[in-house]
Parts: structure tokens; sequence; C-alpha cells
């Protein structure tokens, strides 16, 4: 159980500032946060992160893997290297575009 380093790019601030403030207003912030520290915390074991979602494609640089995860309600990709231990989270969608109504 490797420990990895999380990172975020600076496309998926912004999307995960867009699905916090969803949250904030339909008053489901405790519950997007939840799932949100859920992800985080296996994103942060090697042994999860390489085994969560699907694989997607293999990254330019050697040793890496991109893999998509859908976890509840919230659509995570990312990409990791267990080499490096360091992951990137590249993207954030909710799995309903209409959520959280």
């Amino acid at each position: 159980m490797p420990a990895v380093k999380v990172h975020w790019t600076r496309l998926s601030k912004p999307q995960f500032d867009d699905l916090r403030k969803r949250a904030e207003e339909s008053e489901r912030l405790a519950e997007f946060s939840r799932a949100h520290n859920e992800i985080v915390l296996a994103l942060r074991d090697l042994d999860q992160a390489m085994t969560k979602g699907e694989p997607a494609y293999r990254t330019r640089k050697s040793g890496g893997e991109v893999r998509k995860w859908v976890h509840r309600f919230i659509a995570v990709s990312y990409a990791v290297f267990p080499e490096d231990q360091v992951a990137w989270v590249l993207k954030y969608q909710p799995v309903s575009s209409s959520w959280p109504d």
C-alpha cells in the first residue's frame, strides 16, 4: 500500500469548483464532500489507484496509465504513475448532467 501524491491539473480544479458550487447550492455539500474525500483517499493508495475504474489509455510518459472511475455520482479521470508514486486528477464530471437535481 505505497502512498501516492495526488495533484490536480489546471482544468480539473475549475471542474471541481463547479461541482462543489452545485452541491452547495442544492444543500448537498456534505454528500459531495464525502464522495470526493473517498476518491482522494483511494487515489492516495497506489494499489487502489491502479485498480479503481477502467483503464483508458497509456500516457506519453512511459509507465503511466489514465483511468476513468465512476464513484457514486462523480466521474473522475486520472493519470497514475506507479514508479513515481504520483497521480494527476485530469477531469471531474457529474454522472448525470443534471446532478444534483
